[in-house]
């Protein structure tokens, strides 16, 4: 289980009696700022220890961990981001001067080598009814190579009709890699993702 936006700090104590945590905060913090911002922290049942590795960590806000197959019983070892992409307009740009979804588009295909890959998180993107495939993808006998396999159509139903350019990032990245955006695919389709206090 991930959970974003921790607010948590190197002194944070979590205890959930039968789980392991390990507590991603962030390690910067405006002077100004009365509390901690950003943060993942990532629990699992103890008796899973064996089988679950952190493997890779940018930034305190994408953080991969593997799945052995041996232990689960899987064909393959499964890779798993969990992933806070911070807001267009976070102050942490400033510090660490980085393009997170071009980290994390380059982490995928490594991974994608070795096993299975799962994404989850916040990624503060605003895709409204945007696809998340390549429209009227096609194999080309004539410039495509055998391995080729084209973009399969998968509709999504969202209520939302506006988009950001994590949006647009985001989308690119799901085109690249050929992964789908669960949201609006599976489960209940038109509920809010969001609720503010008003």
């Amino acid at each position: 289980m991930f959970l974003y936006e921790t607010w948590t700090c190197s002194t944070s104590k979590f205890d959930l009696n039968g789980y392991t945590v390990h507590n991603f905060y962030r390690k910067f913090r405006h002077r100004n700022a009365r509390r901690c911002s950003g943060g993942v922290a990532f629990f699992y049942k103890n008796h899973l220890e064996n089988g679950i590795k952190v493997i890779k960590n940018h930034h305190d806000t994408i953080i991969w961990l593997t799945l052995n197959r041996n232990f689960f019983h899987n064909d393959k070892d499964i890779y798993i981001c969990g992933v806070y992409i911070w807001v267009e307009d976070s102050p942490s740009y400033n510090v660490v001067n980085t393009d997170l979804f071009e980290l994390l588009e380059n982490d995928i295909f490594v991974f994608e080598q070795l096993g299975s890959v799962n994404v989850t998180g916040d990624f503060n993107s605003r895709i409204g009814n945007k696809h998340d495939f390549i429209v009227n993808d096609c194999f080309n006998c004539f410039t495509d190579d055998n391995d080729y396999v084209p973009d399969m159509t998968s509709l999504r139903a969202s209520i939302y009709n506006i988009s950001n350019s994590h949006g647009i990032k985001l989308l690119d990245l799901c085109k690249s890699s050929s992964l789908r955006i669960v949201n609006g695919r599976i489960g209940d389709t038109c509920k809010y993702k969001y609720v503010s206090p008003r």
